[in-house]
């Protein structure tokens, strides 16, 4: 069944999914800050929004994909922000890493007019949404999920119902935080054993054949690292943003993270030195110059 579909922000990743939508026929009306991404939607079949508000009036599921929380809130709550457009029994869906405590604050404020929001970010990269096989990590109403479940599925093949509103971009902050860490220290333990004469191939597959496994040695390393396309769709701007909302986090409930501290703090380092806007991927090359060493 075709569905009309809402889509606020375009970015690399999640221009793949709304023309996953286009495809699967479904009526999609896109609104982005850029004009040039809104136009190329266009050219594809979406009905180009001149606001966040004229999206939700034309759609009854609104999809957003945006940087930060505080997008999300401007795109939301703000003057020509979608809550001020969207009808009575709408979905709003955060596919955005964002602060469970802004998201639970949009909820109340969107539960008040009738309309239901999920948070459901999302993780496997740019390849996933071109392929449609995100993972999807869904917090909020399990009935409103089941209702969004037959057009999710187009852009993701693991939907996880998590738990209730901000439970979602809880989880997403643990996956980053979990997959930062492991790809940093796969890559200093790679470039040491490199340095001691291994042979980095040798390395990552005996460390993937052992306790050592991860989804860098499985995935990131033999088809980016090796291949030398330090391209994940990632920007190190946005995993130091998530990365630092899960020590935020840790810090408000007093759990102690010191592994967790060190990885914010390379993403931070990195951040610092201007390489915000380079892939994530890019401390491949980082690390190598420290140890002067090439894994690649």
């Amino acid at each position: 069944m075709s569905c009309k579909i809402g889509f606020i922000g375009l970015g690399q990743m999640w221009s793949r999914m709304c023309k996953r939508l286009l495809a699967a026929e479904h009526t999609v009306v896109a609104y982005d800050l850029s004009a040039a991404r809104a136009a190329e939607m266009a050219r594809l079949g979406a009905s180009q929004a001149a606001s966040p508000k004229e999206v939700a009036l034309l759609a009854d599921y609104i999809l957003l994909s945006l940087p930060d929380s505080a997008a999300v809130e401007s795109a939301v709550l703000g003057p020509e922000g979608a809550i001020h457009g969207a009808r009575q029994g709408a979905v709003l869906i955060d596919l955005t890493s964002a602060k469970p405590l802004s998201t639970r604050k949009i909820a109340a404020e969107l539960e008040k007019i009738g309309v239901a929001m999920l948070d459901a970010p999302v993780s496997r990269g740019a390849q996933g949404a071109e392929n449609g096989t995100l993972s999807m990590m869904v917090g909020g109403d399990a009935a409103v999920l089941e209702r969004c479940k037959p057009f999710l599925a187009v852009l993701a093949t693991d939907i996880y119902h998590v738990g209730g509103i901000g439970a979602g971009h809880i989880l997403k902050m643990l996956n980053n935080l979990v997959s930062s860490t492991c790809f940093l220290i796969t890559t200093e333990a790679i470039a040491l054993g490199a340095k001691a004469g291994l042979d980095p191939h040798v390395i990552n597959s005996v460390i993937n054949g052992s306790s050592g496994m991860s989804y860098a040695t499985d995935r990131r390393f033999p088809e980016q690292v090796f291949t030398n396309k330090l391209n994940s769709g990632f920007a190190i701007r946005l995993m130091q943003k998530d990365v630092a909302m899960a020590l935020e986090l840790s810090q408000q409930l007093m759990v102690p993270m010191p592994i967790g501290a060190n990885t914010v703090q390379v993403y931070t380092k990195a951040m610092a030195e201007g390489l915000a806007d380079k892939d994530n991927m890019y401390l491949v090359e980082v690390i190598e110059e420290l140890v002067g060493v090439k894994v690649r």
